[in-house]
């Protein structure tokens, strides 16, 4: 079981975008330590499946990890390609993919901060 590092690139003035890229059902993903203020987030998730679902978590202490939601306060889970804006702003952000097959997903966090 790997896990696996995201990457960080600035895109303009006020934006972040943190990647996750090729993650299979043998892997985790690896935090994210949110060190700025930030106004928004949105996530995209897309790629191979394989009958998974992804969700967003959250921590302050990198320890304790709770879903998280969207604008309408529903919790963000995705079988499929999505793009979800993120309520919360914790410190750490984390996503996880349970129960698939064969999948290769990729996981987007655009921070606008």
């Amino acid at each position: 079981m790997a896990e696996i590092a995201h990457s960080l690139t600035r895109v303009g003035e006020n934006h972040r975008l943190i990647t996750w890229e090729n993650v299979t059902e043998a892997d985790t993903f690896q935090p994210f330590e949110n060190a700025r203020n930030i106004r928004s987030a949105v996530l995209q998730i897309g790629g191979t499946f394989g009958a998974a679902t992804v969700v967003l978590n959250g921590s302050n202490d990198n320890t304790v990890y709770a879903g998280l939601s969207d604008h309408n306060a529903a919790a963000i889970s995705s079988t499929a390609a999505s793009i979800n804006y993120v309520q919360e702003s914790p410190l750490y952000f984390k996503p996880s993919a349970s129960g698939g097959l064969a999948q290769s997903l990729t996981v987007k966090l655009l921070l606008r901060v």
